[in-house]
């Protein structure tokens, strides 16, 4: 009798953790879709939307590939360098390139409060790739649907050669 209550008790944490990492994936999907929408429009008030809060900083971290080569004699190029949502969502509404930002490989983690995702992406000016690498963002659940609340991404300079 023990035995049996104690494997019906794994098989609903079990369960409950597979349905909550399953229910991740839609809320990540739709966050990094709104996400590439917002950036393709080139909307900044729907971009800043998708955050907790306008003052939320995210961090871009440059590769170590990139850091060897290009930048290896540029003294002023630092290996974080600080992103805010205010003024990229103020260039995005006004520049005139077409702007674009592809998410694939998400991997999401978390309950139904807190939840991490990461993805590989690439990002596109005037249709060319400029960057990619792993993007990371922390959602959270406000009670009024999901917001991010974190951003960290690795980049590294597209080859010019490669589309």
């Amino acid at each position: 009798m023990f035995a049996r209550e104690i494997f019906f008790c794994v098989t609903v944490v079990a369960m409950t953790g597979c349905v909550s990492i399953q229910g991740g994936n839609h809320i990540a999907d739709e966050v990094t879709h709104s996400f590439s929408a917002a950036v393709e429009e080139k909307n900044g008030e729907k971009f800043k939307s998708l955050f907790l809060n306008e003052n939320i900083d995210w961090f871009a971290v440059v590769s170590a590939q990139d850091m060897a080569g290009i930048y290896k004699n540029d003294q002023n190029q630092n290996k974080v360098n600080n992103h805010q949502v205010i003024p990229f969502a103020e260039w995005l509404s006004k520049t005139e390139e077409s702007t674009q930002v592809k998410f694939t490989n998400c991997r999401t983690s978390g309950d139904g409060d807190v939840m991490a995702t990461a993805c590989k992406y690439a990002f596109y000016l005037d249709g060319k790739k400029t960057n990619y690498g792993r993007e990371s963002f922390i959602l959270i659940n406000t009670g009024a649907g999901w917001k991010i609340s974190s951003i960290a991404f690795s980049s590294t300079v597209a080859d010019k050669n490669v589309p």
